[in-house]
């Protein structure tokens, strides 16, 4: 059993997918023109959610076909700063001065009645675990999709703009702020702890690994920052160029990283931001000309960093209250890939695993049993997500013959 097993690992790692981690093209989705503050994706990028800022498009607007269209729904018409999504795109949190639930992808939603003013909100993969920073030093949590919260003061004193960003768990959490602190978690919130060597910088966004390990950060200089050890240690990587990151995305396996900066557009990493590569030709052939790249600036990706989000972003003047002088770069921008999909392989005594990170094509678990045929035949098997990591599982219990699996488009 052991030995055949190893063979169709063998046999199925020299046979992957073509390696397409580069956007192909982007081209403008049809969401209409305002000043869009955050955008938040399912897993497979079918599924999108915008929040806006300012009074003139206040709403959240949700795509079910990766932005080709779009419909808006009952949030009320204030400034929206952030909103965040679970892996299937149905449960979504919003926050401004209030927070705000949906369980059925945007349909609609109710109300947590908390008096704050929230930054940045994050969810785990299941959407059963929310998080809010909110002004001036507080993190709202709650384990149950939103129903009740409850909050903790971080050690720090000046009011200031924090970003929140959650592993598909919901245990780790990384928390960055405009001044520089930094505090990492690894019970959902519960216990903060600030890393000794944490760098300082205003700090724009972060992203991470499905499971938390490997973590990114990006501020107002050339270096993007990664942790591989949920944010305790830090290295810099120095990106050709000298310019202010505002976004960063990172795929379910933390290897697909897509930066973004006002002034040189998306930066590609493919080995865990050890190494970028300029996505000039892609990018600014397409967009140059049409609408520059404003301070806010940010991108999501699918979990297989095939489909990218873009919000070329927006200057902001605050004037008191819930009242913002904007001055938008409106348009949103969506790109997508082949996707490049690994089949992994992991055996016991009597079942099989094979699983997938959750792909932004549909594709089918195929088995053959014998090579020299074209026999591949479709498992019936429903595949489960795996919450953890992100991935499609199949478990099955091998005979006692050869056979080998492969992953196909319908």
């Amino acid at each position: 059993m052991k030995i055949l097993l190893l063979i169709i690992g063998i046999f199925y790692g020299q046979c992957l997918l073509p390696n397409s981690a580069l956007a192909q093209a982007w081209t403008l989705s049809g969401a209409p023109s305002t000043t869009w503050s955050s955008v938040a994706s399912s897993a497979n990028g079918d599924m999108l959610a915008l929040v806006a800022i300012g009074l003139d498009l206040g709403y959240t607007y949700t795509s079910t076909n990766s932005g080709a269209t779009w419909v808006t729904n009952g949030l009320p018409n204030v400034s929206w700063l952030s909103v965040a999504s679970s892996a299937d795109g149905r449960r979504l949190v919003a926050v401004s001065g209030d927070i705000y639930t949906s369980t059925n992808a945007g349909l609609t939603w109710t109300s947590n009645n908390l008096s704050m003013y929230g930054f940045t909100a994050a969810s785990s993969a299941d959407g059963t675990k929310l998080f809010v920073v909110a002004a001036p030093n507080l993190v709202y949590s709650s384990s149950n999709s939103g129903t009740t919260w409850t909050s903790n003061t971080l050690p720090i004193s000046n009011e200031q703009p924090l970003v929140i960003h959650s592993s598909a768990d919901g245990t780790k959490l990384v928390i960055a702020g405009a001044l520089g602190p930094l505090f990492v978690s690894t019970n959902s919130g519960a216990a903060w702890t600030t890393p000794v060597n944490a760098p300082n910088a205003d700090w724009q966004a972060v992203a991470s690994s499905a499971d938390g390990c490997k973590v990114f950060m990006v501020g107002p200089t050339n270096l993007i920052y990664r942790s591989v050890d949920y944010g305790f240690t830090w290295q810099s990587n120095s990106v050709p160029g000298n310019t202010s990151w505002t976004g960063i995305a990172s795929s379910a396996d933390g290897t697909k990283l897509f930066g973004v900066a006002p002034d040189v557009g998306v930066f590609v990493s493919t080995n865990s931001g050890i190494a970028w590569t300029q996505d000039t030709n892609q990018f600014y052939s397409q967009l140059y000309g049409k609408q520059s790249m404003g301070p806010q600036c940010s991108i999501i990706c699918s979990a297989d960093g095939a489909k990218l989000v873009l919000i070329p972003g927006q200057e902001f003047t605050y004037s008191g209250g819930d009242a913002f002088i904007a001055v938008p770069n409106n348009e949103v921008w969506i790109s997508y890939s082949t996707p490049a999909s690994t089949l992994t392989l992991s055996y016991s005594d009597t079942n099989l695993a094979l699983s997938w990170v959750v792909p932004s094509t549909n594709f089918v678990l195929q088995q053959n049993m014998d090579l020299t045929t074209t026999n591949w035949v479709t498992l019936t098997n429903t595949p489960v997500l795996n919450f953890s990591n992100l991935e499609n599982q199949v478990i099955l219990s091998p005979s006692n013959g050869s056979g080998f699996f492969r992953l196909a488009t319908p």
